[in-house]
C-alpha cells in the first residue's frame, strides 16, 4: 500500500505494489495486509536480517532486511 519513508523495507529496495510471500519462511497470508504491516513493524529497527520473498509483478525476488 504504502512504504515508511527511510524505513527499513524502502531501505531494502521494496516498492508500493509488491506482494509479499514469506518473512523468515513464515507464510502471510495472501491478501491480508495487517498481517504483513504487522510482521514488517516487528522487524522494524531490529538489528537481525531477515528474508523476505516478494512477488513484483511476474517475478519473485528475495530481499535482505
Amino acid at each position: 500500500i504504502n512504504l515508511t519513508v527511510n524505513g527499513l523495507a524502502e531501505k531494502a529496495g521494496l516498492k508500493v505494489g509488491d506482494q509479499i510471500i514469506s518473512i523468515d519462511n513464515i507464510k502471510a497470508n495472501e491478501g491480508d495486509n495487517c498481517e504483513v504491516v504487522r510482521l514488517i513493524s516487528e522487524l522494524d529497527g531490529k538489528s537481525m536480517q531477515h528474508n523476505l520473498i516478494i512477488k513484483r509483478g511476474t517475478e519473485t525476488l528475495s530481499f535482505q532486511l
